[in-house]
């Protein structure tokens, strides 16, 4: 069984998104900054991360620069999300983190099972 780890500190979107990854046979682990994200990571590698990138103890930007520098994290996919374009929260010419795809919230749930897909497979 995939796994997934979500995390954003919107409790009701990491909720929707773990039910419906749930019913399509994804394992999943959530969790409310990036802080805690990289805490859940050193203890299960998940498959695909998605992270919000304003999110607080810890943003999107900055776990996904420590996932890049752990041996063991580096080649993670992860989905990037945010409420502003994809322009405002990455500038062109400037230093981010490598991630697999940018959904600007809000986004539809199939729009974001169909990413899943995209990137690792089916659930089961």
């Amino acid at each position: 069984m995939k796994a997934v780890l979500l995390v954003d500190d919107e409790l009701g979107l990491v909720e929707t998104l773990a039910d419906f990854l749930q019913d399509a046979g994804y394992r999943v682990e959530t969790a409310g900054s990036g802080r805690d994200g990289l805490a859940a990571m050193a203890s299960t590698r998940p498959d695909l991360v998605m992270t919000d990138l304003m999110m607080p103890l810890m943003n999107g930007k900055e776990m996904i620069t420590a996932m890049r520098l752990d041996p063991n994290l580096a080649t993670v996919p992860v989905i990037l999300t945010s409420a502003g374009r994809r322009q405002m929260v990455v500038p062109p010419g400037e230093t981010f983190p490598e991630f697999s795809l940018f959904l600007r919230k809000p986004f539809s749930l199939e729009l974001f099972m169909e990413a899943v897909r995209t990137l690792i497979g089916p659930g089961v």
